[in-house]
């Protein structure tokens, strides 16, 4: 039999601290972010636009957008830095980007580009602002991605991130309790589903890793940031054309479709007795432009 070191590829790359995590986004999660693209970017948009006009980036300014997704946020940091700036929007998932580069061709924002990599480990550089619309809350090690992106602005001719405009800005969602047009739904999952699979690949850390704002303002400071700010928006945020729709986007997204998900097998003959539960909930909500619910998060800006 062959011994364990011969069994090794001494060619084989060395595994990211992400690679499942990245996996599992681009295997599990590509296809339904395509599905509630308006749900998920109205809501993301949203707060981000509160953010950038809070602090808005420089005239000229080279900016890393983390996390970006279909690089909407991207697009919109290019118009405001105008034809001399640049805004590169970073995601590990590569199905995102593509859409990302299509959206901003069609857009005419050609200051706009896209890179496929893992913030926590890309090697980076030469930016004076990171900006991150809830792409940070998912990193194994959240300290060391933080440190990585600090490392990011430090410019082609050596000024440290210290100067003016080398800002931290990121969006992270606040506690669930605070988010219901993402956790509603919640409660009917866990009043009749059975206990979930453990063993499940999962998403990551999650969406409300950060939520706590204490917690948040510690790995900021351990990542190296001073003159640390928090902020809280809050806004009700559009989550379906109608109650069906919402129910659809709760039990497919966020933690009552992470919990249908887990449930496994034993939750399928389960489902139309949760969708009914759901629907209940959701009815109270709705508008004549749709279904909406409160949303919370944190603001959290620095200087590295």
């Amino acid at each position: 039999m062959a011994n364990e070191a011969a069994l090794q590829d001494p060619a084989a790359p060395e595994r990211g601290p992400n690679d499942e995590v990245i996996a599992f986004w681009r295997d599990m999660m590509v296809d339904k972010y395509h599905r509630y693209r308006d749900v998920l970017v109205g809501a993301s948009t949203l707060h981000a636009m509160h953010a950038l006009s809070l602090h808005p980036p420089r005239s000229g300014g080279r900016v890393l957008d983390v996390g970006c997704g279909f690089g909407e946020t991207t697009i919109e940091i290019a118009r405001r830095v105008g034809e001399h700036g640049q805004a590169v929007g970073l995601d590990p998932c590569q199905p995102f980007l593509d859409v990302a580069r299509a959206d901003a061709r069609r857009a005419r924002v050609g200051n706009a580009s896209f890179r496929c990599g893992d913030a926590q480990t890309e090697p980076l550089g030469g930016f004076d602002r990171v900006f991150s619309a809830f792409g940070v809350m998912f990193f194994a090690q959240p300290v060391a991605a933080l440190r990585n992106l600090c490392a990011a602005m430090t410019s082609t001719a050596g000024r440290g991130a210290a100067e003016p405009g080398g800002r931290i800005q990121l969006l992270v969602w606040n506690a669930r309790a605070e988010n219901p047009w993402l956790t509603l739904a919640v409660e009917a999952c866990e009043r009749l589903l059975p206990p979930r699979v453990e063993d499940a690949a999962t998403c990551g850390p999650g969406p409300f890793s950060m939520s706590d704002p204490d917690t948040l303002g510690a790995m900021l400071a351990a990542a190296g940031l001073t003159r640390i700010q928090l902020h809280r928006f809050r806004e009700d945020v559009f989550v379906g054309a109608s109650v069906e729709r919402a129910v659809d986007f709760q039990l497919t997204l966020g933690p009552a479709g992470e919990r249908m998900r887990l449930s496994g097998a034993r939750g399928t003959p389960l489902e139309a007795q949760v969708r009914d539960e759901a629907r209940r909930l959701l009815a109270p909500h709705a508008r004549r432009s749709g279904i909406w619910l409160p949303s919370s998060v944190w603001y959290a800006t620095g200087v590295c």
